[in-house]
């Protein structure tokens, strides 16, 4: 449909698709523009009458559906994992990086062409802000304009100056360097396509001088598909967990690791629930090392559950017997298995290497 609310004319042939001459149509992923499209099925049916030639032997017959293709959206993350508290010690540095860790969800955008603003809030440590509008901005300059406005009047209830944060040079990146306070809420926003997305970071600046900043990935990239803040993940392969300390270790004389293992259920988003150690002990291989694995075993004993999240904790012992923690997670959905369908094989006999056969498939269901 065109921007008069008119559709098209002539109409887009999908001449180049294997299917569009069968009577169940495939349109794979990112082909369409976003956009209203009507769809038109006609089809064409000859009848034999035989000996009959004075009745009508060919029947056609139209039917359309419009379908809406909207945006997937912006992923809009500034930490690891889509991480959105984070501890740090009085002389350590925090870097917030869209660019790095954003993207677009329908991966026709890089997140580097997208304009970010940053804010910041203090707030308590009860706070816990997740809706933008629930956030008062009325007394909030972004920190771009706090940081290089030549104005002297502006000023930001997290910094003392504008000296306590950085800039990369696009203003896409920002890297904190002194908080004024204990709790500090940041929030990040773009637009896309007119729409706004944001996300928030809740920080707490403690009184010691470095937390571990834990960092937790798949080592097979392949094998966790980012979705939004999840990783949908095939149960039927075992995944293995790479964990580290990113930074804040550097003078520890021993760092420890341990991992933890929640599920939640449908529509339960925030009732996360810690799994059974023996089960985990059986399931898991690695719990206190730095590569953890997940043996599909977990997943097959749970089939009702979709919904985990892996939790590492990273401690840095000191020299001083001082120590520090830092906690990061990584959530999974597993991904569903089609069903209630069937499949039918030709020709069900032949030779290796020599007879040629189709595999036809209907009625799938595929929730992802």
């Amino acid at each position: 449909m065109g921007s008069n609310n008119s559709f098209t004319d002539p109409p887009i042939k999908l001449e180049n698709n294997p299917t569009v001459n069968y009577s169940q149509l495939i349109i794979t992923s990112n082909i369409m523009e976003y956009g209203v499209y009507k769809l038109v099925h006609w089809v064409y049916v000859k009848v034999d009458t035989g000996y009959l030639k004075d009745i009508p032997n060919e029947i056609e017959h139209f039917i359309d559906v419009f379908i809406h293709i909207v945006p997937g959206g912006i992923a809009l993350f500034c930490l690891e994992n889509g991480l959105d508290n984070i501890k740090i010690g009085k002389k350590q540095t925090l870097e917030l990086n869209p660019i790095k860790y954003a993207y677009d969800m329908d991966f026709l955008v890089t997140a580097n062409s997208l304009n970010y603003t940053f804010y910041c809030k203090q707030i308590n440590s009860s706070q816990n802000i997740k809706d933008i509008r629930d956030i008062d901005f009325s007394e909030s300059d972004d920190l771009l304009s706090f940081k290089y406005s030549k104005n002297s009047s502006l000023k930001n209830e997290c910094f003392n100056s504008s000296d306590d944060l950085e800039f990369d040079s696009t203003g896409k990146i920002i890297t904190i360097n002194n908080l004024l306070n204990n709790y500090s809420l940041f929030i990040v926003t773009t637009y896309h396509l007119s729409k706004l997305y944001f996300q928030t970071i809740k920080v707490e600046n403690i009184e010691i001088e470095e937390v571990p900043y834990a960092s937790i990935k798949c080592r097979f990239e392949s094998f966790c598909r980012s979705y939004g803040k999840l990783a949908k993940i095939n149960p039927a392969y075992q995944l293995i967990l790479d964990s580290s300390c990113a930074r804040g270790c550097e003078r520890s004389v021993e760092t420890r690791y341990k991992h933890k293992i929640y599920f939640r259920y449908e529509n339960e988003e925030n009732s996360w629930v810690l799994f059974n150690k023996t089960l985990l002990e059986m399931c898991t291989i690695g719990e206190t090392e730095q590569e953890f694995t997940i043996l599909p075993k977990i997943f097959s004993l749970n089939t009702n559950i979709l919904y985990w999240k892996v939790e590492l904790e990273v401690k840095a012992i000191f020299s001083d017997q001082t120590s520090s923690s830092g906690l990061t997670s990584m959530h999974f959905k597993i991904n569903e298995k089609p069903f209630n369908g069937y499949c039918t094989i030709n020709s069900t006999r032949g030779y290796a290497l020599k007879t040629l056969f189709a595999i036809e498939c209907s009625s799938w269901t595929d929730n992802d």
